[in-house]
């Protein structure tokens, strides 16, 4: 029989309250199922690159008490996994979410039991062909949610403490009120951009309805009357030579009459007053945002690509000194990818759980919005030989014949559908980023073989 390995990662089965919930155990059956069927005829091998579970989020339990919960809830899923590790090998690794499962050989005990092999070790390795795989989970590559010593969990790192604590939180008043948000703490990544997602979901689904609803229009009159103070400013100061910004084209604008009048003088002399305030208040602010960049608490563009940088630099480090690894293979990002170098192809297995994108309203002064959407993905890496067959005259067209024999791997990407009923976004959400460009596509290539 022929070899295959099938990679997939960050599952984060398992938490307190909502946060327990499984989105896809529909469609991680389904690839449970099909890979059982095809173990028949194949020598199937499932690596999970970490985060199957989600002891961090289980809150309400200590220790081995935490995976006993995870099992009992999730019954009918943990019943596949056994019936399927009956037909085929399935492997887990721990990742940072399940590092306990390090410290008690018992975890190993429990898990046998489900036909799941833990592999008590950071990074484990495959061979097929002459091909060499590297596997681990890859958050020891992360400061924000390192380990200080690998095989204990004893001192844990700065993400655990955000996530352990936010969720214990959530049977105080306040959590309360959170409308199921809070169960979406877990595909906020990276852990840095938890502030900033937590005020998104504050302003569009749990401040005072109320109040949004006199915020917002207040604002577009706000920024109305910004426009045109600017436009007078600069048609006083003879920099554009038109008559436009006045009284009279408010007139044309806006249906006049005393009371709109009185708003918007009140815009006009707010917009003063911040222009006035607008230098120290700029400079408060920056200091404000050095502090929490400091701490780690805020998230940006620079921070994501310094971090990926930083994973680039110790994985290159890894290979130059392993230079036998021919497929490096990773996952914690939660962001799924394809890097092929000169000798090597780095493959992150990306995450089953939902993604939230980042995207900027049209409004700029308003929250960005956390578009919510999954991506169940995984990779295939097996042995081929590659030959051509003529389909016509003029058109040649490859296809791929397993054979043991032959030293070359292919590696083979798919992906699983799972609709998106956008069902997670308010009215104003959705409102703001209107037909904006939501979903990341990935560039990873359907095939590739390694010569």
């Amino acid at each position: 029989m022929s070899k295959e390995y099938f990679f997939i990662s960050d599952l984060h089965i398992g938490g307190s309250g909502e946060i327990n919930k499984c989105d896809f155990e529909e469609e991680l059956i389904f690839f449970l199922n099909k890979l059982s069927k095809d173990s028949i005829l194949k020598n199937i091998e499932l690596i999970i690159v970490g985060d199957l579970f989600g002891l961090w989020e289980v809150t309400h339990l200590k220790g081995i008490d935490k995976l006993y919960y995870i099992l009992e809830t999730h019954k009918r899923l943990f019943n596949e996994f056994k019936l399927a590790g009956g037909k085929f090998k399935i492997t887990l690794i721990p990742g940072n979410h399940d590092q306990e499962l390090l410290v008690d050989i018992n975890y190993k005990t429990i898990l046998k039991k489900y036909n799941i092999i833990l592999e008590m070790k950071e990074k484990i390795v495959r061979k097929i062909g002459n091909k060499k795989i590297w596997i681990e989970h890859g958050h020891q590559n992360d400061d924000f949610n390192k380990f200080p010593k690998y095989n204990t969990s004893q001192y844990y790192p700065r993400g655990y403490y955000i996530i352990h604590d936010l969720i214990s939180s959530r049977n105080d008043f306040s959590m309360k009120k959170e409308k199921g948000w809070i169960r979406d703490l877990i595909s906020v990544s990276p852990t840095e951009d938890i502030p900033s997602w937590m005020f998104s979901n504050y302003f569009y689904k749990q401040m005072n309805p109320i109040l949004r609803f006199i915020f917002i229009p207040f604002m577009i009159f706000f920024i109305f009357s910004a426009i045109m103070i600017s436009g007078f400013l600069l048609e006083y100061l003879k920099i554009i030579k038109t008559n436009f910004f006045g009284i009279d084209t408010i007139k044309l604008i806006i249906p006049f009459n005393n009371y709109l009048y009185q708003v918007i003088i009140a815009d006009i002399t707010l917009v003063l007053s911040i222009i006035l305030l607008m230098i120290p208040l700029f400079v408060i602010f920056r200091d404000l945002k050095v502090t929490l960049r400091r701490f780690g608490l805020v998230s940006n563009n620079k921070l994501k690509k310094a971090k990926n940088a930083y994973y680039m630099d110790l994985i290159s480090k890894t290979i130059k000194d392993n230079p036998d690894i021919s497929i490096y293979i990773f996952g914690h990002t939660h962001e799924v990818n394809f890097i092929k170098l000169k000798n090597c192809v780095i493959l992150n297995t990306g995450t089953w759980i939902k993604l939230l994108r980042r995207v900027k309203t049209y409004i700029r002064f308003l929250p960005a919005v956390y578009y919510p959407y999954y991506n169940l993905g995984y990779y295939k890496v097996s042995l081929v030989s590659k030959s051509k067959s003529k389909s016509n005259a003029n058109n040649l067209k490859e296809s791929y014949v397993v054979d043991s024999k032959e030293d070359k791997v292919m590696i083979s990407y798919y992906q699983i559908p799972k609709k998106n009923k956008f069902r997670d976004l308010t009215f104003f959400q959705k409102l703001f980023i209107f037909n904006k460009h939501l979903v990341l596509k990935h560039k990873i290539p359907k095939k590739i073989i390694l010569e």
